[in-house]
């Protein structure tokens, strides 16, 4: 596993049929704590958007929160 595992977002508009391109950002280094995964500007979201999320090594992640801003 890296020293710096990364964490990928993406989505899909039909379902789960297809998806965009994914999104990464860092999980943070190993051990440090408090670290958040922020993705700006995804545009409008349909009524059924579908997220997938993907860790780019095997370590144990803990999703405590996950919050959409919808205006």
């Amino acid at each position: 596993a890296r020293a710096n595992p990364m964490i990928s977002m993406d989505y899909s508009d039909d379902g789960g049929y297809t998806f965009s391109s994914e999104r990464s950002r860092s999980m943070g280094k190993m051990g440090e704590r408090n670290r958040r995964a922020i993705w700006h500007k995804l545009g409008q979201f349909p009524r059924f958007r579908v997220l997938r999320f993907h860790m780019s090594d095997p370590v144990k992640a803990v999703i405590i929160n996950l919050v959409a801003n919808i205006a």
